[in-house]
């Protein structure tokens, strides 16, 4: 019998990785990940980030990257994901 009440599955795992592991990498590897049932909420917050904070050399870009980004850009991801 399937429980009608059980929560949906997670359906999508976004992971970033910072560091460098080769011969004279960096002190710290990192990796993160963060699982969504949905990932529109997650798209909404990087098109707005593009929109509304990053430069117009950054928006081009295929990524946002965090040493790239200012801290107020920084702040505003980190604030709209939690």
């Amino acid at each position: 019998m399937e429980d009608k009440k059980a929560k949906p599955h997670i359906q999508y795992i976004f992971i970033d990785e910072s560091g460098d592991l080769g011969k004279d990498g960096s002190k710290y590897f990192i990796i993160s990940a963060i699982a969504v049932f949905d990932c529109l909420p997650i798209q909404r917050i990087i098109k707005k980030t593009r929109q509304r904070l990053l430069n117009k050399k950054l928006k081009e870009k295929a990524e946002i990257k965090a040493n790239d980004s200012n801290d107020k850009t920084k702040k505003y991801v980190l604030k709209s994901v939690v």
